[in-house]
């Protein structure tokens, strides 16, 4: 199963997450056919879980 948090800036929770343990498991990636970016995280405990951001202006 795969969940993706919707954040309003992707770098600032790499940063917060990062200096809590977290490391970057994949990514950001920015896909082009949704104007989304995704990163995926490790967190300390071995749990992964991921991160987007809507980069399309509506």
């Amino acid at each position: 199963m795969r969940c993706l948090l919707g954040v309003s800036d992707l770098q600032d929770i790499i940063n917060k997450a990062t200096s809590l343990g977290a490391k970057i498991y994949r990514g950001p990636l920015f896909i082009n056919e949704t104007g989304r970016t995704v990163c995926q995280l490790l967190d300390p405990f071995g749990n992964v879980f991921g991160i987007e951001v809507n980069n399309q202006v509506l």
